[in-house]
Formats: structure tokens, sequence, C-alpha cells
């Protein structure tokens, strides 16, 4: 399966539009989302296909027909369904779908770890503030720091352009997938648990869009 990598097709990063949103239980209207909201399973269905959405929209391929496909599958698939088992088939349905955009985008890795190190500060609602993959493969984050992962060994793949970090015995506490897009804005899709983040090298100087 071809791996992640820099993607010459991106100008820019672009916020997902309302499609991209995960299911906020709060403000919860429709029977659909109601339905959503009482299911473990759902929810965590609605995570994943967020995370893959704004993934996919980030890799910015084809943005506008992305739209149009999560706004019609919202309509026609996931709102036209009345009971748990039919979310449960729609969902699964749409984020293999997500999957498989991604996979066949993405292009042979050209990551090098050189251009990893450093200091990374996250976008939006990124999984970390700030982290710094140390040229002694030491990963530390701080801010909001994660003391689970701070201190971690971090090992990258040029091959495949998976960051592992580890956990004693070498055991890999989790994975990631990475694009690095030609303004070197990171892109990280973690699977387990899903998210997706979106980072910028902190020696860099911000650039206006």
């Amino acid at each position: 399966m071809p791996a992640p990598a820099a993607l010459a097709g991106i100008a820019a990063l672009m916020v997902a539009s309302a499609p991209a949103l995960a299911m906020d239980c709060v403000k919860a209207r429709s029977a659909v989302e109601r339905l959503i909201c009482q299911s473990p399973v759902l929810r965590q269905q609605d995570r994943v296909l967020n995370a893959q959405y704004r993934f996919a929209m980030e890799m910015g391929a084809r943005a506008a027909q992305l739209q149009g496909e999560q706004a019609a599958w919202l309509v026609r698939h996931r709102d036209a369904c009345a009971q748990a088992t039919c979310l449960t088939q729609a969902y699964a349905s749409r984020i293999a779908e997500l999957d498989a955009f991604i996979d066949t985008t993405a292009q042979p890795c050209a990551i090098r770890e050189s251009m990893l190190v450093g200091p990374w500060s996250g976008l939006r609602d990124a999984e970390f503030d700030v982290f710094e993959l140390q040229a002694g493969h030491v990963f530390n984050s701080w801010r909001h720091e994660r003391p689970e992962y701070s201190g971690l060994k971090w090992a990258f793949d040029a091959n495949t352009c998976r960051l592992d970090l580890f956990v004693a015995a070498g055991k890999p506490a989790s994975h990631y997938r990475l694009f690095l897009t030609p303004r070197r804005r990171l892109l990280a899709l973690r699977q387990q648990p899903p998210s997706s983040s979106v980072y910028q090298a902190l020696h860099d100087k911000p650039r206006r869009s």
C-alpha cells in the first residue's frame, strides 16, 4: 500500500465545512442524532469518520467533490437510517471510502527524518499543543503536557512515512501516518484512537494563505 508523503497538489490547507464536524451530542436534535449519541459504538464511528474526512480534506485533492459527497452521504445514507444497525453499516461504508481515497491519493514517501527533527506547534484542535522530535530520538510535549508521551523514544520509517512512539521494551505506544506539505505543514493521522492533526514547524514563520 502506498505510504503518505509530501503532496505536490496541496496549495494550502483547507478547513472542512459543516459535514466535517463530529457529532455534538449537546446539540443533538434529530432522531438520527439522538440515536447516534445514545450508542458508544456509533459515537466512536462518528469520531473515526470525522478524523478521516478532515484528513482527506487537508490532502487538498478534489476538496469540492469530497464536500459534496460527504453532504450527500449525510442526507441519503446517515439521515435515512431509523435503526442503529443501519447507521453502523452506513458509517462503516463511508469510512472505508475515505480510507481508500487517502490511500490512493498518497504518493511514495518523500519525507526524510531530518525534516521532522525540531519543535512543532499544533493548529486548531491538534492532539498536541506543542511537541518536539529531538535528534536523539526523544519525544517531548509541553504546554498541555502529556506525561504518558513526553520522554518516549521515537522512530521514523522513511519507507512507509510512519512515526512510532515507543514505551518501555521497545513496544510502540502509538503510531502515525505522516504527510508533509510543500508549506511544511505536517499532517498526522492516528488510527488508534482515531484522530487527525495539523502542525507547523515552530522555527518557520507563519505564512499568509
